[in-house]
């Protein structure tokens, strides 16, 4: 079934096939004027979509979105590891869940999460700023997905006390930088990790309060990969609010339950294979599980 896109993928029709997109488009469709949608219902109230064009910040792109309507059709959970490193997929199979995302930043050597940690009242993590910039940057944890005392998922800014402050919140993924906040993009340092395109994930709320992962594919010759501040304005495109990156480049990883190539849709990067033989192991991932 082939609709005209008039509102991205936040329209919420059931949209099974190519899209194209209207002549009189709003600011935010001219950004993915010059490219091509296909999307699928995975289950009530969530879709994923891939888009691909040769033409997106001058050079080609390809995303993948899962766009949640309503997490009152699922339940969320956080993936992790304290001391061990698993790929995405591992997590989401062992959980049964129905797709996943990688998580936020890991030691490659040590295994487990660089950035503070918290999961059902218990803290797995605090944050490692020790160890520098080879395994953390400032910035990688000013923000994080929360899962409140009355179980309400919202992202949050870190507060200047630090996460230990929030002692009454059971649930706080934290990663970085905070893409959006209040609807406003926020400006970041002058970094070669935000400056140079790679693969990368985030998350986004948009003001209705719809869930918007994303993975955009980087590092390949069909996907150049995105910098933090392009990152940033392709989640404004897609209506979020506030928005969070998560860990990138050969980490950025989404399954998708049944699916080919191991459940993963996206290309990772690892070893060049641009398939699920390159997906690479990560400290914590990010789940739903339709109810």
């Amino acid at each position: 079934m082939k609709k005209k896109l008039i509102h991205i993928i936040l329209s919420w029709l059931i949209i099974c096939s190519s899209c194209s997109i209207k002549k009189n488009q709003t600011a935010d469709e001219k950004l993915f004027a010059k490219g091509t949608w296909t999307s699928a219902q995975l289950g009530p109230g969530v879709v994923y979509t891939k888009y691909y064009t040769e033409n997106l910040f001058g050079d080609k792109q390809r995303l993948h979105i899962i766009t949640i309507k309503s997490l009152r059709t699922l339940n969320l959970a956080i993936g992790w590891s304290a001391d061990s490193l698993k790929k995405t997929s591992t997590f989401a199979k062992s959980a049964q869940a129905d797709f996943a995302i990688n998580g936020s930043f890991f030691h490659p050597e040590e295994g487990g999460p660089v950035c503070f940690l918290k999961v059902d009242g218990k803290i797995i993590r605090q944050t490692r700023e020790e160890l520098g910039e080879d395994y953390f940057i400032k910035g990688l944890d000013s923000g994080a997905l929360i899962k409140t005392r009355k179980g309400k998922w919202k992202l949050a800014v870190k507060p200047q006390g630090g996460w230990n402050t929030l002692q009454s919140t059971p649930t706080i993924l934290s990663g970085g930088p905070v893409l959006i906040n209040n609807n406003q993009i926020i400006s970041q340092l002058k970094h070669s990790f935000s400056l140079k395109r790679f693969s990368r994930t985030a998350i986004g709320i948009t003001a209705s309060h719809q869930f918007i992962f994303l993975v955009a594919d980087g590092n390949s010759p069909s996907s150049a990969g995105l910098s933090i501040a392009e990152l940033a304005v392709v989640m404004k495109s897609l209506h979020c609010t506030d928005a969070l990156n998560l860990d990138g480049g050969g980490s950025s990883s989404m399954y998708i339950n049944g699916k080919p190539q191991n459940g993963i849709v996206n290309q990772p990067t690892d070893y060049h294979y641009y398939d699920f033989r390159s997906e690479r192991k990560v400290a914590t991932v990010l789940m739903g599980q339709f109810r």
